[in-house]
């Protein structure tokens, strides 16, 4: 469950949109234990899959975005 106050932080406020939407897509793909596959071809797959204009190499940078 993604807790509500997430939209008032200011790390998550200062990620750009999309790696808001990949931040949200891998919580609801993690495990119970909060575990996933961080590859970022599997995350483009499962989160982005019809969105065209976002490549692997992107998705990379999204998760770098998003780990600073």
């Amino acid at each position: 469950m993604i807790y509500s106050k997430i939209w008032a932080s200011v790390q998550f406020g200062n990620l750009s949109n999309d790696a808001k939407l990949l931040y949200i897509g891998t919580i609801t793909l993690a495990d119970d234990e909060g575990r996933l596959n961080g590859n970022p071809a599997y995350l483009r797959g499962q989160i982005l899959p019809y969105d065209e204009k976002i490549t692997v190499a992107d998705v990379r940078k999204l998760l770098k975005e998003i780990s600073d």
